[in-house]
């Protein structure tokens, strides 16, 4: 079983420009590859615009090394803080995902 090391200049330290992540794998399975990233952070502005960020790294991710695109994700998983996830930024998460994955 072939496995794919996902990660960003993995070895160096990063400088702070550019955001952090854990190591992700792809895994080549019957159906094609079984990918997880985890650890995704964006520190830098309001919480959609870092949500917009995150995303754009996994399009990127999935895109540019896996040759898919965001239809092909099956699962999602993100933590929000209580004091973050108020009714509005639900509905500005719920567009931002809309946008995307449609």
């Amino acid at each position: 079983m072939e496995k794919i090391v996902l990660a960003p200049a993995m070895g160096e330290l990063d400088d702070g420009t550019d955001p952090a992540m854990s190591v992700g794998v792809a895994t080549e399975c019957a159906a094609g590859l079984d990918v997880s990233l985890s650890g995704l952070i964006y520190p830098d502005g309001s919480p959609i615009e870092q949500a917009r960020h995150i995303f754009e790294i996994i399009d990127e991710i999935v895109e540019d090394d896996l040759g898919g695109d965001l239809s092909d994700i099956t699962l999602l998983r993100f933590y929000v803080r209580d004091d973050v996830l108020t009714s509005a930024f639900r509905h500005q998460l719920h567009d931002l995902r809309r946008d995307l994955f449609d």
